[in-house]
């Protein structure tokens, strides 16, 4: 009897464009006295990837990523910032890895500082479903994370066990290959 398996997930690509517009947003980030500005610095740098014809697919992917956690009305900056600093920290220091694994890093990198719970919630339901959607991940990977979104996008939750349970789930994916 044989075994049917699957062929590792290709590693992320980065680029050394995409990592310089990264750092120097990371830089500006670091130099802010402000919330407020720190997350202008942390959206214009992630901008300028996904705008940038030098940078990978995967770097778009992740600076995507990083600037849907930051967009949500009522967040705070401060966590709109930390969460936009995640995913350029992940392209700066080209975390190894397949996007699955990356994106779930940079949700989890980004719920970590979070000051508010439903701004770790809506970070953490961001990065589930970025990673359901991407066709590069893996099936297991997509499959956890639109298990664990469909668990938790219903009424009723508290935004506490709601996003404890998402960071739960990145964690799980951000073990598989």
């Amino acid at each position: 009897m044989s075994t049917i398996t699957a062929a590792a997930p290709a590693a992320v690509q980065y680029s050394q464009v995409g990592g310089a517009l990264a750092a120097e947003a990371m830089r500006s980030y670091d130099g802010a006295t402000q919330w407020p500005d720190a997350d202008v610095f942390m959206g214009n740098g992630l901008n300028s990837i996904l705008s940038n014809n030098d940078t990978t697919p995967d770097e778009k992917t992740i600076a995507r990523l990083g600037w849907n956690m930051g967009n949500h009305g009522g967040m705070q900056y401060q966590n709109s910032a930390q969460a936009r600093y995640a995913a350029a920290s992940a392209i700066a220091n080209h975390v190894a890895g397949s996007i699955g694994h990356v994106m779930a890093v940079v949700g989890m990198n980004a719920y970590s500082p979070a000051n508010q719970w439903p701004d770790a919630d809506a970070m953490t339901g961001d990065a589930l479903l970025a990673i359901s959607t991407n066709q590069q991940c893996t099936d297991v990977q997509r499959s956890l994370a639109k298990s664990a979104w469909d668990q938790t996008n219903v009424g009723g939750l508290q935004y506490t066990d709601s996003a404890q349970a998402r960071y739960a789930a990145l964690q799980q994916i951000a073990q598989q290959p």
